[in-house]
């Protein structure tokens, strides 16, 4: 100890210069801890109010998409009831055609008389020909 006094004392602007630069040094160190604390403090403070911004947006939407999944959901089963109705329906009236058209088949008869077609028709129709003919002539 005794030699770093007397090491101060001979040289004094060494000593002056080299104590100045620890208490700059140490100063230096001390004011940039204390930034980088701030800063730190800041930083996680800031992380801390994003993230439960965040936890109440994903929990909102989770509870709005939810919502919309049970009202879906109740449309399509009421969707898949009116699609089943509907096809028991339509079985039967499938059905219903069947019974109709074999009753078709089997008891109606037609008459001879109805397959002939009147001469009037038949005239008609043979004029009309006949004019276009004629008019495409022109």
């Amino acid at each position: 100890m005794l030699k770093i006094l007397s090491l101060i004392k001979s040289y004094k602007t060494i000593s002056i210069l080299v104590g100045g630069s620890v208490l700059i040094g140490g100063l230096f160190l001390g004011f940039n801890n204390l930034k980088n604390s701030y800063i730190d403090r800041g930083y996680n403070q800031a992380k801390i109010e994003y993230n439960t911004l965040l936890i109440k947006e994903i929990n909102k939407n989770t509870e709005f998409y939810e919502d919309r999944l049970i009202t879906l959901r109740q449309n399509m089963q009421e969707q898949l009831k009116k699609d089943n109705d509907r096809k028991v329906t339509e079985n039967t009236i499938d059905k219903e055609v069947v019974k109709v058209i074999e009753y078709i088949e089997r008891e109606v008869y037609v008459k001879a008389e109805c397959n002939t077609v009147s001469p009037d028709i038949i005239r008609m129709f043979n004029e009309s020909i006949s004019r276009t003919n004629n008019s495409k002539k022109d």
